[in-house]
């Protein structure tokens, strides 16, 4: 079976959909059988997303329904890896989710409401961790390299002993304008991988980049 990677935090706004979308394509674009899951069918963000989407160049994308059991989720077959969205709320669903991944991936932007918002996936890894094998990291997204809060955001994750990826998800409007907002004048549904520009090369190096660390950090189970 393939590896299962979870984006997970209960507070919405964090950019969950947002990593899984362009992670998920750039493993995808390398070969790779991926599947993407939605795992909050209030907001369906990565279906809708998927669904507007034509050709072979974006990954196939369900619903997993909070009826659903999580061992449904790891038997999975098929597939390279699976991604999961996770939903904006602490649920059984999404605790299910952390114990059956293989990679558990917490994103946030450099500000204490993301920290604070992360407080009860952060105290479920712990405990998981007490006496089971799991591996977690945290992702900072929408960050603005040599800011105050970008430098603040390290020493406040570090509290946790929880390992930090290196690469981090600059703040761009382009990464919200590929969900089908107008770009350049026309409205496109997209991914960041499609778009030639100078500036969008700079996003598809460091989503190339985290996602090689991404793998990574699976070989280092």
């Amino acid at each position: 079976m393939g590896k299962i990677i979870s984006f997970l935090n209960p507070k919405g706004g964090v950019g969950k959909s947002t990593c899984v979308q362009n992670i998920a394509v750039c493993f995808h674009r390398h070969w790779y059988k991926v599947l993407m899951i939605d795992a909050d069918p209030g907001q369906q963000s990565i279906v809708e997303w998927a669904q507007d989407l034509k050709g072979d160049n974006f990954p196939e994308a369900v619903i997993l329904d909070r009826i659903a059991s999580t061992k449904a989720l790891s038997d999975i077959k098929g597939y390279d890896y699976v991604f999961v969205d996770g939903s904006a709320k602490t649920d059984p669903l999404l605790l299910g989710t952390l114990k059956v991944s293989d990679l558990v991936i917490i994103p946030l932007s450099p500000c204490e409401a993301d920290v604070r918002g992360a407080l009860k996936v952060i105290k479920a890894i712990k405990n998981y961790q007490t006496q089971n094998k799991l591996n977690a990291c945290f992702l900072i997204n929408t960050d603005m390299p040599r800011t105050d809060l970008s430098r603040w955001i390290e020493g406040r994750l570090k509290e946790y002993d929880i390992p930090i990826l290196k690469q981090r998800i600059s703040y761009s409007q382009i990464y919200k304008k590929t969900w089908g907002m107008p770009i350049y004048d026309a409205k496109v549904t997209t991914s960041i991988f499609d778009l030639k520009n100078k500036r969008i090369s700079k996003l598809v190096n460091e989503i190339e980049i985290l996602s090689k660390e991404i793998k990574e950090k699976l070989t280092d189970e």
